[in-house]
């Protein structure tokens, strides 16, 4: 089963198309993570706070081990109570300008979305929204007015883990990975990039892979957040089997 995280893919012509949202910081990341509704989520919030920190961890892991000589580092504050952010605004928060947050409930379409907030000057920040429950689909209810609903179910701690990496390469400012050609017999479009923008049941928790880490020295050099950036950010670049072929600006 194939499930999309977000967006509407376009297949490129020739070579995988790995797209960017031409954003990016001007300097390091700090990432807050506002605690779920404990009525919904009691059991399963010190998850999602690992979670978080995993998430954020294995960024900075691939991108230290990939160029050494950059700083990579995020800084993650402590997780907002849930009575204290419930009915807050996110200016109350200057400080972070990545703010992850988990709800229950899904639109059937998405499990996660991260979108920027520029709407003040003062506080540009990007959103991370990952679902926490989904649609069973062996369950259905007949209701006496003659509608039909299906159940929820949480998802798994590791297919909310995998949804956060993907949406956390949305707040540095990467798009969607797009193949050309067909996926073969075992094979999942998360194998060439963690970017690809579906997840498959089977395919178990996702890894950074080489093009994702390739798109972020094109969006923030090699010296990492702060350091010296490229004058331009490609708009696209293509890649056939892992290697860069050329960027449209």
């Amino acid at each position: 089963m194939l499930i999309v995280i977000g967006g509407v893919s376009v297949i490129p012509a020739d070579g995988d198309r790995f797209e960017t949202l031409k954003l990016r910081h001007s300097e390091a990341p700090e990432v807050c993570m506002f605690e779920p509704n404990p009525e919904i989520e009691a059991d399963r919030k010190y998850n999602f706070e690992v979670i978080t920190r995993v998430s954020v961890d294995i960024w900075v892991d691939a991108l230290t081990y990939k160029y050494p000589q950059g700083n990579w580092e995020i800084k993650i504050h402590p997780t907002v109570p849930w009575e204290e952010h419930e009915l807050a605004e996110r200016s109350d928060y200057p400080h972070c300008n990545i703010m992850v947050v988990f709800e229950p409930i899904s639109d059937g379409k998405r499990l996660g979305y991260a979108y920027p907030d520029f709407s003040k000057s003062s506080h540009k920040h990007m959103v991370v929204v990952v679902h926490t429950y989904e649609v069973d689909q062996n369950s259905i209810v007949f209701n006496q007015d003659g509608t039909v609903t299906r159940e929820l179910e949480p998802m798994s701690l590791s297919l909310i883990q995998s949804i956060l990496q993907h949406e956390l390469g949305h707040a540095f400012g990467l798009l969607h990975y797009n193949i050309s050609d067909p996926l073969k017999q075992g094979e999942y479009g998360t194998d060439r990039s963690m970017m690809y923008p579906a997840l498959h049941s089977k395919s178990g928790l996702v890894h950074i892979q080489e093009p994702e880490l390739i798109m972020m020295s094109k969006i923030y050099g090699e010296d990492g957040w702060g350091g010296k950036m490229p004058i331009l950010m490609p708009k696209q670049c293509d890649f056939i089997h892992n290697i860069l072929t050329k960027c449209d600006w």
